[in-house]
């Protein structure tokens, strides 16, 4: 079974969120105009926790890296 990238996670919450928030805009009803709107803002904001975790991924990486050819592995 292939894991799921946090990129793909990051892009996939963000336009949902978009989505969401455009539909919100939208809507006469104030209720589920607000219940859109909260969700879309709180998938957005998840979506940054996978951004996150993809740039501490990517800084590990690199740290790695250079400590291998440091050492002389590479």
């Amino acid at each position: 079974m292939k894991k799921i990238k946090s990129k793909t996670i990051f892009w996939a919450l963000i336009i949902i969120g978009i989505i969401l928030a455009i539909i919100s805009q939208n809507i006469n009803n104030e209720i589920l105009s607000s219940v859109s709107l909260f969700l879309g803002t709180s998938f957005m904001l998840i979506s940054l926790f996978f951004l996150v975790k993809t740039g501490f991924e990517n800084i590990i990486a690199l740290i790695r890296y250079w400590f291998h050819k440091i050492k002389g592995d590479i």
